[in-house]
């Protein structure tokens, strides 16, 4: 039962954290082009994508720290690692198939899917959540407290 709940886990979080990273990079950089376009900043503006990208790293935390099952940050970090592998293979098709040419707009945000793709950090945290399944303590069996 626990493969199964880390498995949806990861399943669940793994998109959702991506749409996150994507809005959080994307308003972010935004902001930053804009400020150097003004030659003026406002520090306050970057709370909405950072708080974006926290989510987004909460989220990838729980599937990758907590200890149900390797199944989750398994998928997860396949999940994130693919599309990079797909760069290398065929950069230009891969990036037409999340439409770069296209804005995207979710619940009254704009957001760039491939963008995450595009820069590497999908790679780096897929490694990251790749690298979560080696951990021993996640193929022990809990030991029951009651």
């Amino acid at each position: 039962m626990r493969h199964l709940w880390s498995l949806l886990a990861g399943v669940v979080a793994a998109p959702l954290a991506w749409l996150c990273l994507a809005t959080g990079q994307y308003r972010s950089s935004r902001t930053v082009a804009e400020w150097n376009e003004k030659n003026l900043f406002d520090t306050a503006e970057l709370i909405g994508p950072a708080a974006f990208l926290v989510g987004a790293g909460i989220l990838l935390g729980l599937v990758g720290t907590l200890r149900w099952s390797p199944a989750g940050p398994l998928v997860a970090g396949l999940l994130y690692v693919i599309p990079t592998i797909f760069m290398f293979i065929d950069p230009f098709r891969t990036l037409d198939a999340f439409s770069v040419d296209q804005q995207r707009r979710l619940l009254d945000q704009d957001f760039q899917p491939w963008l995450p793709v595009e820069n590497g950090t999908l790679l780096v945290l897929g490694s990251l959540l790749l690298m979560a399944v080696f951990s021993a303590q996640r193929w022990r069996r809990w030991d029951s407290c009651f």
